[in-house]
């Protein structure tokens, strides 16, 4: 089945992937809180949140991941 070109709405999630990027490699590196010292040292409160963080990046990254992949693939269909 051939696609149109994308819809401006398609067009302004592929703009906002770059911020969505930055913001889930920043949830990916939250577990280095745990080089400022031991885990022991940090209350259940705290764990929960890095955790949390940690989990929310890597579903940014895989939503972000899905649209380039979404977007690639309607733009490689050439009309026959």
């Amino acid at each position: 089945m051939l696609r149109a070109a994308p819809a401006e709405d398609e067009r302004a999630l592929e703009d906002r992937s770059g911020p969505s990027c930055f913001y889930a490699v920043s949830g990916l590196i939250s577990p280095l809180h745990g080089t400022e010292g031991a885990w022991s040292d940090f209350d259940l409160f705290q764990h929960f949140f890095i955790d949390t963080d940690f989990l929310c990046g890597v579903g940014v990254l895989g939503f972000v991941a899905w649209l380039v992949v979404r977007a690639s693939r309607s733009r490689s269909v050439q009309p026959v």
